[in-house]
């Protein structure tokens, strides 16, 4: 997520970059790839290949977050940070950037961009990156206050509350894309009309 909002950028304001074999190869491609090799690889490492000792609770949550590499203060600390804060930063930045930019560029009298033309694909983006925000934040919020103090009520809050919420960027992404759809649109206000109209019905008895 947060390598298509920063792509994003280069679509809407530097669109002669993806023209070439080579830039977009570079630019485009490279960047998709390690966005989905660089999680496995790592994962298979950490969960799969660490040589540790997982004891997991599959009647808890997240089946007790017993991954035992975070014994390792180290590649744990490398996890949180580099797979878990550094993207929702990205993301955040490079979104409100990306609305700064487009609203400043719509009035100069000499804009090159389409707003038109790029708007559908920029509200896609934003409301998919705000569901991984949602998601994400409260997580990382409560796990920076958790390093900060020694108490155990923030152990319990993510365990049992805030780590609920990651699985909701998961389930309502494929939501969010078809939203924007014309034809979904019009499916869901006839069926909710449908609706509407067969509640308002009186059944004489």
């Amino acid at each position: 997520m947060a390598s298509i909002s920063i792509q994003r950028h280069a679509f809407i304001f530097h669109p002669n970059l993806f023209r070439t074999s080579l830039k977009s190869f570079l630019f485009f491609y490279v960047p998709l790839v390690f966005s989905i090799a660089y999680p496995a690889a790592f994962y298979l490492y950490a969960i799969i290949l660490y040589p540790c000792h997982s004891q997991w609770d599959y009647t808890s949550t997240v089946c007790g977050y017993m991954n035992c590499y975070y014994d390792n203060k180290i590649l744990g600390l490398f996890d949180w940070v580099m797979n878990n804060i550094v993207p929702i930063v990205f993301i955040i930045i490079a979104n409100v950037t990306l609305i700064v930019r487009v609203v400043v560029g719509k009035r100069r009298r000499n804009q090159v961009v389409s707003w038109r033309k790029q708007r559908y694909m920029t509200i896609q983006l934003f409301n998919i990156s705000s569901l991984f925000v949602i998601a994400w934040s409260p997580s990382i919020v409560v796990g920076l206050l958790q390093q900060a103090t020694s108490t155990s009520l923030f152990v319990d809050i993510q365990l049992n509350y805030v780590m609920e919420l990651i699985y909701l960027a998961c389930l309502l992404v494929p939501w969010a894309c078809v939203s924007l759809l014309p034809e979904f649109r019009k499916w869901i206000w006839k069926y909710f009309d449908r609706v509407r109209i067969g509640h308002s019905t009186i059944v004489p008895y």
